[in-house]
């Protein structure tokens, strides 16, 4: 048995990049052994701040011989002595196998030891260099992307050196431990003695292992303190990837920086110095933290302790500064600072952005059913929404846009619901994240995200394939899910024609014609849209792609309760029912097809009715449907009606009936019930779509 064991060793990674590195890696690597027909018991990877570990238990040839194609058997003798020379053989040896193309030579040969080390060396030496990195670099004169200097290749299989060359960089079979000052090398035989000298020299490269011993530290300290730690998955991955032998340690600020809002003591201590802020009983924010070192000091972390709570402190301090100068200053009035912000170079400024908003809002106010009230609260919050971006704690805080300006808008005398639009309208984040709660947040939100998609299509910066620099795809989805969570019900075509004329009145430059940038817009929020339905259900994505919809007014949020009531009525019993009648319908007008220029509902008469079951039928449909003006709810709901007078039709009427009037009448039947139920939804992909 013989096991595959590969480390890269690396300069310090970035924590935030290094999972996905280390499963795509892991990836390459699993597909292209299988590729080749290298198999293995199983497989794992391990990462932490400078290795990358793989190791595959008992990689092995899947086959026990390959067989090496030779020359026709028609070739010259020198040529079949050649590649038997080759293959360390004789002619006589050579089996013949018998091809399309003609008999050829071959040689069966059982693949051995040295056959799998020389296949596992070009597949590392070939895919390691193409790895696709997040970020990357170059280092001296070589020519190698890596994330950051690699350093050392450990390659083993069973106990020997694999040599791979990487860029120059040779593999060793040994590893690195220690800081920079004090370097030692350590011969490794096998994955368990890896294991063994790693443990011995304070590191733990399994990511698992040191994720339970940051909990169970965590566990020790707040059971002494009557605390509460509030777990957060994506700050502890983050600090699971910075230590290779975690300390935890409790710290904590001058209670003086709890007057400060709560978002930027957490965005200090999370965002800038990865602490874990602790809780009280009551859930309000302590001034304790929790610090994750490296280190694990004689003097029980004291000094560590000591200088992390005077890096945290001096931030709080400059903080507390700038919260004071920004409460000081006019937070109602930013206009002219505003305008020297630029939301882009072609776009303008930020105060530009402001009053294109603003006339988008009155041009909307009767699709958002505002009342006066609404109106001037919409007012107010599109003229401050932008006010923190000159606010100093914002420009140290970027992440802080529109929370400070909660706050700022508060402490200026705004109503709550002003200051909570100014708080949420950059919400969705992204596609788990809420949507604003209150109407004027969305509408704010809604607008926002509008103008900021339409602008920078209209100076053709929109998403390709590989990039999305300004994240429009987010804003296209959160503008989708505005639209549905707020039950707006709006022209969106009408919204796309409005934003982009106000671009216009402002002087924006732009190669194509408003109609075409439209139409561009649209087709990028409905595939928004359609891989919206397609993630929630893919049933829901196949009733959209069967609706008939009107392109002169794509209305998202009518369009998604019209696949929502579908959705729900045929995963009914009565839905099903119909479903199977309906496509009796749909196959015998498929069947008469060379009928087809005859059978028309114009061309159905109701005297040549003969049978009570036909009767029924169009009575049923006459009554229920043509003398009714359903709106769409209602008609979906009075499909059952249909299903068993269908059905009887089926069974008790002779449709190919020898009189040919009689036929084409009852196809035309048929041809009225089928037009009327399809003129707003296609039921013929449903069905096939409920077949697959």
């Amino acid at each position: 048995m013989s096991d595959l064991l590969l480390e890269l060793l690396s300069e310090e990674m970035p924590a935030s990049l290094i999972e996905e590195s280390a499963i795509s890696i892991e990836r390459i690597l699993f597909n292209n052994f299988k590729k080749n027909s290298l198999i293995s018991n199983r497989h794992n990877f391990y990462y932490g701040p400078k290795r990358l570990t793989f190791i595959f238990y008992n990689l092995r040839s899947e086959k026990e011989e390959i067989f090496i194609k030779g020359p026709n058997i028609k070739a010259s003798e020198t040529a079949v002595n050649g590649f038997a020379k080759s293959q360390n053989t004789s002619i006589e040896k050579l089996d013949v196998q018998k091809t399309n193309k003609g008999d050829y030579y071959i040689y069966k040969k059982k693949v051995s030891t040295l056959d799998t080390v020389d296949s596992l060396k070009k597949i590392l030496e070939l895919n390691l260099i193409k790895i696709p990195w997040k970020k990357s670099m170059r280092w001296g004169k070589s020519s190698l992307k890596w994330i950051r200097p690699l350093k050392n290749i450990l390659c083993l299989y069973g106990t020997n050196k694999i040599d791979i060359n990487i860029s120059s960089l040779l593999s060793h079979n040994y590893t690195i431990v220690g800081n920079l000052l004090n370097e030692k090398n350590f011969l490794i035989k096998s994955f368990k003695e890896y294991e063994e000298i790693l443990k011995k020299n304070n590191v733990i490269f399994d990511q698992n292992e040191r994720k339970k011993i940051i909990l169970k530290e965590i566990e020790r300290i707040i059971h002494n303190v009557d605390l509460i730690f509030t777990s957060n998955q994506k700050l502890l991955n983050e600090v699971v990837n910075l230590v290779e032998n975690p300390n935890v340690f409790i710290a904590q600020f001058d209670k003086k920086y709890l007057k400060l809002p709560k978002e930027v003591l957490t965005t200090s201590m999370i965002k800038n110095q990865k602490y874990f802020p602790l809780h009280n009983k009551n859930n309000s924010l302590s001034n304790y933290f929790l610090i994750v070192s490296n280190l694990k000091p004689s003097d029980k972390g004291k000094k560590i302790i000591h200088g992390n709570q005077r890096v945290i402190e001096a931030r709080l301090e400059d903080a507390s500064f700038f919260w004071t100068k920004d409460n000081n200053s006019n937070f109602r009035n930013k206009s002219s600072e505003l305008e020297r912000v630029i939301f882009h170079n072609k776009l303008g400024s930020m105060q530009d952005k402001i009053l294109r908003l603003k006339k988008i809002a009155k041009f909307f106010e009767n699709s958002f059913k505002l009342d006066d009230i609404e109106s001037k609260n919409l007012e107010t919050a599109i003229n401050i929404s932008k006010n923190d971006l000159v606010s100093e704690l914002v420009r140290e805080f970027p992440s802080l846009q529109g929370t400070m300006g909660f706050y700022y808008a508060l402490n200026s005398g705004f109503n709550d619901v002003v200051c909570n639009a100014v708080k949420d309208h950059y919400k969705p984040y992204g596609p788990m994240d809420f949507c604003p709660a209150t109407k004027i947040s969305k509408i704010l939100a809604l607008i926002d995200k509008l103008d900021t998609l339409v602008g920078f299509f209209l100076i053709d910066l929109n998403p390709t394939s590989s990039k999305d620099p300004y994240a429009l795809r987010r804003a296209g989805l959160g503008i989708i899910r505005i639209l549905i969570e707020g039950e707006f019900s709006i022209n969106f075509n009408k919204f796309i024609e409005q934003s982009c004329q106000e671009y216009e009145k402002s002087s924006i430059s732009y190669d194509k014609n408003l109609e075409t940038y439209n139409k561009k817009i649209l087709n990028f929020i409905s595939e928004r849209f359609e891989n919206l339905l397609k993630y929630q259900n893919l049933e829901k994505f196949i009733i959209y792609n069967s609706l008939i919809l009107n392109k002169n007014n794509f209305d998202i949020f009518n369009i998604y309760q019209k696949c929502n009531i579908i959705f729900d009525f045929i995963n009914t019993v009565n839905g099903e029912l119909f479903l199977k009648s309906f496509k009796r319908v749909l196959n015998i007008l498929e069947n008469e097809n060379n009928l087809e220029d005859k059978i028309d509902e114009k061309n159905f008469k109701n005297d040549l009715l003969q049978s009570e079951f036909e009767l029924e039928l169009f009575e049923t449909f006459n009554n229920n449907f043509i003398q009714k003006n359903l709106n769409f709810n209602a008609l979906i709901s009075s499909l059952v009606s249909l299903s068993e007078p269908i059905n009887i039709f089926f069974e008790k009427v002779q449709i190919n009936d020898k009189n040919i009037l009689l036929k084409i009448n009852r196809l035309c039947l048929l041809s009225y019930i089928k037009k009327y139920v399809v003129q707003e939804i296609d039921f013929t992909k449903i069905i096939k779509g409920k077949e697959l």
